[in-house]
């Protein structure tokens, strides 16, 4: 009995040196040749060599992303492990594996569970009171804490809060794509948790989280909001949690600094993000980073639509291979656009899953991944825009009103998206019907909203600022100001290295000057919109501008 015992402990130190090596199925070996040497006794005989055996082939499993033997191996420290909080690593390890597959549900269900049991209790709705309530106890809190005194809170030692800590963090992501409104809450209480009890090498994520909230649209104070973020940021080097770091770089650089760094800054830092989680072999962060790069590549920066499309394929198959489900649907979104855009005629979606782009639209309802909802919506309203399809955009307009009050922080897409909204509202204002009214009115929103972003941040929202106030005065028949307006767009749009915005400039300037008759200034503004979209690699634009620009050649002759 005792021989069997050391060869298991043998087989433990073997998968400990593997996975130091990332040599995870060699791992997976080792630890299922050590528990086939366990049996019931184990548990009473040599519990801490079972649990740890355990726990190793629960992290391993989720490392190869199989979580079917996953849910089978944790079966049994679950049943026979002496207290909860030896529970405590395979449920996170289960939690993370349940979010990546897509089963946010039953993830989120689990987190709920295991919260409760640490005497941290989540509202089961989020009312605009609780939100009150939630804001007014951080605020407080935080009312005399200079961003010196934040770095220098003592360490969190109590064990239960440190574990309320890391599930708090886990349901701060699994909410944010199924359940948003809740994803706020888990910062602010990860957020309380360590003004009241110290820090923890979760707090840097507390704090990202805490920023990305003050940026939403219901707050808006970016200011605050950017301390926040370098709080995290800091705070992240300063404990030298690694660990953490891809979590807190994903939260700040994709949703925070938007409102005061250009926008091309924060490419490094999502890469830098990305390699990181990979070094520590944290596979879901590591994707949750390529995702918010791609986002941020492809709608913020316009990044070479072909140059795009073959990085980001090989990047979907390793999602796949990993069974992170939920990124490889999310990415796909991206390269179907981007295919869409280059005139390339191929459902994404059926190459690499075998379904439609509709059928994955519909399994996120099915399965109510919001966040991918609306990333679906985003993509439709953004192709059906610039292919000059204004019925298709306003029908998507429509459909993403159902996520207008998502209060979680709001990606780069997102906010393309909603400056979209208010160019298409100005486009159906113009057309002085019985809706005039409204859509100018929604138009007018839009761009209140856009000039707080561009107050904040002119580098990255100026231009769209100045194409929607060029819309506006389009629609109020100001034509000096509407000639001045496009122009300075397109100049910022250029400075300021958005080629594919540049584009969409010219493109609308010149559908003003046909309007006005002015066709010789029309043919010259679509060349140069032509010229910025093949640039762009955007071949089924530069198709589109050739017809209009085949239709006025004539009249310029």
């Amino acid at each position: 009995s005792d021989q069997k015992y050391e060869v298991a402990e043998l087989n433990l130190r073997a998968s400990e040196k593997a996975m130091t090596s990332s040599a995870y199925h060699s791992a997976e070996k080792y630890l299922t040749a050590g528990r086939s040497l366990l049996d019931r006794s184990s548990w009473e005989m040599e519990y801490d060599l079972t649990l740890k055996l355990y726990n190793a082939a629960s992290c391993v499993l989720l490392v190869t992303g199989d979580l079917q033997k996953l849910v089978k191996v944790i079966e049994e420290p679950l049943t026979h492990a002496c207290c909860f909080e030896d529970k405590l690593s395979v449920y996170s390890d289960l939690i993370r594996a349940l979010t990546t597959s897509g089963r946010l549900d039953e993830a989120f269900e689990q987190c709920f569970e295991v919260l409760s049991h640490l005497c941290e209790e989540i509202p089961s709705e989020v009312t605009p009171d609780v939100y009150k309530q939630e804001i007014s106890q951080t605020e407080i809190l935080l009312h005399d804490k200079t961003h010196s005194d934040l770095l220098s809170l003592p360490k969190m030692t109590d064990s239960n809060k440190l574990a309320t800590m890391k599930f708090l963090s886990l349901a701060m992501h699994c909410t944010y794509i199924c359940r948003p409104p809740l994803s706020p809450i888990m910062a602010l209480r990860m957020v309380q948790l360590s003004v009241k009890h110290g820090n923890s090498n979760i707090t840097p994520f507390a704090f990202a989280g805490y920023a990305a909230l003050l940026v939403s649209n219901q707050i808006s104070d970016f200011e605050k909001a950017y301390k926040m973020g370098r709080v995290a940021v800091e705070m992240t080097k300063r404990l030298g949690a690694n660990e953490i770091m891809p979590m807190v770089y994903v939260t700040v650089y994709s949703i925070v600094t938007v409102y005061k760094e250009p926008i091309q800054a924060t490419i490094a830092r999502l890469e830098e993000g990305y390699t990181g989680a990979l070094s520590t072999d944290n596979v879901f962060w590591a994707m949750s980073n390529l995702v918010a790069l791609c986002i941020t590549q492809l709608y913020g920066c316009g990044e070479n639509l072909h140059f795009y499309r073959k990085e980001l394929i090989p990047r979907i198959r390793r999602s796949i291979q990993r069974n992170q489900i939920m990124i490889a649907q999310n990415l796909l979104i991206f390269l179907q656009l981007a295919t869409d855009l280059t005139g390339v005629d191929e459902d994404c979606f059926s190459t690499f899953f075998g379904m439609t782009e509709e059928s994955c639209f519909t399994s996120a309802i099915h399965k109510e991944a919001v966040t991918i909802q609306r990333s679906f919506c985003v993509k439709k309203k953004y192709l059906t825009f610039f292919l000059g399809d204004l019925e298709g955009a306003k029908e998507m307009y429509l459909e993403g009103l159902q996520y207008s009050k998502l209060t979680a922080g709001r990606l780069i897409g997102v906010l393309i998206s909603r400056f979209l909204d208010g160019m298409i509202a100005f486009y159906f204002a113009r057309k002085h019907d019985d809706e005039e009214e409204k859509w100018t009115t929604v138009g007018e929103k839009v761009m209140d909203e856009v000039r707080r972003w561009a107050n904040s941040s002119p580098w990255n929202f100026i231009n769209k600022l100045n194409l929607l106030e060029a819309e506006y005065y389009f629609l109020k028949g100001n034509d000096t100001k509407a000639m001045a307006s496009y122009r300075a767009s397109i100049r910022a749009a250029r400075e300021h290295k958005f080629l594919h915005e540049e584009g969409l400039a010219n493109e609308k300037m010149a559908t003003y000057l046909l309007r006005k008759d002015k066709h010789s200034s029309a043919l010259r503004s679509f060349v140069n919109a032509k010229n910025c979209y093949e640039q762009w690699g955007a071949d089924n634009l530069v198709k589109r501008i050739d017809k209009a620009i085949a239709m006025i050649q004539p009249s310029c002759n």
